[in-house]
């Protein structure tokens, strides 16, 4: 079997502290895939902000035209994927994550080379905020950790045309979430049978202090947000790690260069 053309995507934007993580990236967890290690895998950042959309292949950057706020990531992730597409980026799988989360890329590969469902979307968390998704009552894809197929990928750039977005409160994940689920309603088809999660952890995201106040919500059965197992064989297990830390976001590139040293 021919192995899936996987497109690695790091939302990242124009603020020192995002430019400085997804360099980070680069040099840690990413940095096999930009040397070549796997022939299957391509790996791109974009930001928005940027008078003309271009994409650097030489770089595996995108520029787009877009703004970079977090109320504009929608405009911004759909630009992306339009200027890759545009120029010859081929890929089987869309995986979109952002700087502040730890990637496997090994396990990634195995993953969706095992044969997942190109009508299914996979993450790492699910949500449910109570922002319309279209109702309240649905869940959906947290975009730190998301695989989308090709076939996916062409319905949510189709769809978007046709999308208004509010001024606040909705991030691309959200409206990623809303076209799809709206997608299988209009086929009649049970949204939840096409969303799947799959193992994800946290490091040391929050003081277990802080976290006893929210015990049992912040807790998806193998891991908790202040995590802070990081031995070799519980930390192999996930394809993503989140290691964005509340309160103290300086400490959050070392932990990338740790987990890399331990993981990678």
């Amino acid at each position: 079997m021919d192995k899936k053309k996987i497109l690695i995507l790091v939302m990242s934007c124009n603020q020192p502290h995002f430019m400085k993580q997804e360099s980070v990236c680069r040099e840690t967890w990413a940095k096999g895939v930009l040397d070549g290690k796997y022939d299957n895998i391509d790996y791109y950042s974009y930001t928005g902000g940027w008078e003309i959309g271009s994409v650097n292949k030489d770089k595996h950057h995108v520029f787009c035209s877009s703004g970079d706020g977090l109320f504009e990531t929608f405009q911004k992730t759909v630009e992306c994927l339009n200027l890759l597409n545009e120029n010859g980026v081929e890929y089987d799988y869309v995986f979109r994550t952002n700087t502040s989360t730890f990637i496997n890329v090994g396990l990634l590969n195995a993953f969706i080379n095992r044969g997942i469902n190109e009508d299914t979307v996979y993450c790492g968390e699910l949500y449910s905020i109570g922002i319309p998704c279209p109702t309240n009552d649905f869940i959906y894809a947290r975009g730190n950790s998301i695989i989308l197929s090709k076939k996916l990928i062409d319905v949510i750039l189709d769809w978007s045309k046709y999308v208004v977005i509010p001024k606040k409160l909705f991030a691309d994940d959200n409206i990623i979430g809303n076209i799809i689920n709206t997608y299988h309603i209009l086929r009649f088809e049970p949204h939840k049978k096409y969303l799947k999660s799959y193992g994800f952890a946290w490091n040391k995201t929050i003081p277990k202090t802080k976290a006893i106040v929210n015990a049992g919500t912040l807790d998806n059965g193998v891991s908790s947000w202040y995590d802070n197992d990081e031995s070799y064989d519980h930390l192999k297990n996930f394809i993503s790690i989140q290691i964005k830390t509340y309160g103290n976001r300086g400490l959050e590139n070392e932990k990338l260069r740790k987990l890399s040293n331990i993981v990678c």
